[in-house]
């Protein structure tokens, strides 16, 4: 329950069950009564299907009846398999739009864990055998003794080798991990979230490709695939494609390129050495997007847009927001975001092609945002 009111829950498998519990009576009930199909003529041919002629006469009179209300429960069955799938996918995919998000930072999380876990390791190996010789020491005889050498560092625990870099995230993949080669703990089965993340990456550990794939019990399925593209040794991409595709079979994809700024870094900021020596990083600047919809089933649901983001910096290079320009059927939308540091006053304010302005108040850091002025962005009352 948030702010009072009751929180809005939506059993989609249950709803996708039932519409296509409905199409399979539609498509029963579709099925003429035999002998009584457009394809048998004669009442004598009928009366031989059936096996009775006054059967055969009263079956044609009550098809002749209900022919019409029969044809218009058919389609209302048809509409509403439709809107229950429609209602039930649409659920589904904010669902499995939350949990790719969340199976993505998962696995960006764990693949930061596992290169602390290989920096430590790697500083192991390359200090293990380094050892020093102390100077001479009188000992209590009056005589000059030379040390024994010691580690030059002193690993007191030594680290674990961290294993392969990690390719894949979900709940019970990272469970096995863990417990790998331990027979003294039980295997959970686990049903929460079963969004997985798979992720390849090139030789320079950059990432090339990330799959997140979520599906229900009733066999709705929801999978995004974002493949980059990098320029020499810049570990940032310099382009990127998200094809997705929607519990109802729709696709999107989305091609955007990006465009950096090389600034100079503290000495204490882990960013890499430019070309002159002196440290560098590389910030966004802006990046442009080409965003194509597909329905298979209804090409007026079909659609393309533009979206062009420049990032917004103070004096010290810190983000503050950003401003995204997007362009769909000739119509153009302007969304402004200003961050200040992650409180609840940062402030989004967009203006439609016709000049409507509305304005949110929130924190863009988690994209919670509470709209104070304006019309409602989708007809709701408010």
């Amino acid at each position: 329950m948030a702010n009072g009111q009751p929180d809005l829950q939506i059993n989609y498998d249950q709803l996708h069950k039932l519409a296509n519990d409905a199409r399979t009576l539609k498509d029963n009930l579709d099925n003429d009564v035999p002998g009584l199909s457009t394809g048998i003529s004669g009442v004598r041919k009928r009366s031989e299907a059936i096996g009775s002629q006054k059967l055969s006469s009263s079956l044609i009179k009550f098809h002749t009846a209900w022919e019409q209300p029969f044809k218009d429960a058919m389609d209302r069955l048809g509409d509403l398999s439709e809107l229950l799938d429609g209602v039930a996918t649409k659920f589904f995919d904010m669902d499995s739009d939350f949990a790719a998000k969340s199976s993505s930072s998962l696995a960006s999380l764990i693949l930061a864990q596992w290169q602390g876990r290989k920096d430590e390791w790697d500083k192991y190996q390359a200090t293990k055998d380094l050892t020093f010789t102390p100077s001479p020491l009188w000992n209590e005889h009056g005589e000059l003794v030379q040390g024994e050498d010691v580690p030059l560092i002193p690993w007191g625990t030594v680290p674990e080798d961290p294993g392969a870099r990690p390719t894949h995230t979900d709940a019970q993949s990272i469970y096995d991990e863990q417990h790998a080669g331990n027979p003294n703990i039980s295997r959970p089965e686990f049903d929460g979230n079963p969004a997985k993340t798979d992720t390849e990456y090139d030789d320079d550990g950059r990432i090339t490709s990330q799959t997140t794939k979520n599906s229900s019990q009733e066999g709705l399925s929801y999978e995004t695939t974002t493949s980059y593209e990098y320029e020499g040794t810049n570990e940032h991409p310099s382009s990127s494609t998200t094809t997705l595709t929607h519990g109802d079979g729709s696709t999107e994809e989305i091609t955007t390129e990006y465009t950096y700024r090389e600034v100079d870094a503290a000495d204490d900021d882990p960013a890499g050495v430019g070309e002159d020596g002196n440290k560098k990083k590389y910030l966004i600047e802006s990046f442009v997007s080409e965003n194509t919809y597909d329905d298979p089933d209804d090409d007026d649901n079909d659609s393309s847009s533009t979206t062009t983001t420049t990032t917004k910096r103070d004096d010290q290079e810190n983000d503050i927001g950003y401003v995204a320009v997007s362009v769909e059927d000739g119509e153009e939308t302007t969304v402004e975001v200003s961050n200040n540091e992650g409180t609840e006053d940062d402030v989004k304010v967009m203006t439609d092609d016709d000049g409507t302005v509305r304005k949110w108040k929130g924190n863009a850091d988690t994209d919670d945002w509470t709209q104070v002025e304006g019309p409602a962005l989708y007809g709701d009352d408010e």
